[in-house]
């Protein structure tokens, strides 16, 4: 889903779109400087990342550098990446928020998006599967809410602008263009 553009790029193994994820990450957090979305994460996420074995190393790590600063040592540019990267998951709150956005403007997100088509990977531009579902699909669990989101779909719900995604100056069904590259060997 579209969170593979904010987290966890890396695992992707797409290098020569670094500079391009980066660019969009650019755009992305400017917009939500400029319209002053906060970085607040809820209770729930809060417990995730404390109870994770790595984020304790990394709070030691802080409080490290911390007392390093307070004895007036100058710090280098790596230990205040290290600083970053403890507060990393409220910058990718910030984006999720932003790319949720009606108002972003996506056209380098689509462009991208449609880029790595060619790569054969496919981010889903409105985030989850769930938010291609025909309106009011229901269903007790994932499994099945996703077979009666199958059985709801017809030919106008196949013609919804909702399912479009403009890049490169073209207008294309989104799920229908992934599908076609999937199967196509």
């Amino acid at each position: 889903d579209l969170d593979a553009l904010i987290d966890g790029f890396d695992l992707l193994g797409l290098d020569t779109y670094n500079e391009k994820r980066s660019a969009l990450l650019n755009l992305i957090d400017q917009w939500g400087h400029k319209n002053q979305l906060t970085e607040d994460l809820n209770g729930k996420k809060i417990k995730d990342i404390v109870s994770k074995y790595s984020w304790g190393e990394r709070y030691r790590r802080l409080k490290d550098l911390v007392t390093e600063q307070a004895s007036k040592r100058i710090l280098t540019p790596e230990e205040i990446g290290e600083i970053n990267l403890l507060f990393s998951e409220e910058t990718n709150n910030v984006r999720r928020q932003v790319l949720s956005e009606p108002l972003f403007d996506r056209t380098n997100l689509n462009e991208l998006i449609v880029e790595l088509w060619k790569e054969k990977t496919y981010i889903l531009s409105k985030g989850a599967i769930e938010n291609y579902y025909p309106e009011n699909t229901t269903g007790p669990d994932k499994p099945t809410k996703a077979l009666n989101a199958v059985l709801a779909v017809d030919d106008k719900y196949i013609e919804n602008p909702n399912l479009i995604i403009e890049a490169f100056g073209q207008k294309q069904n989104e799920i229908h263009e992934i599908l076609k590259h999937v199967f196509a060997n």
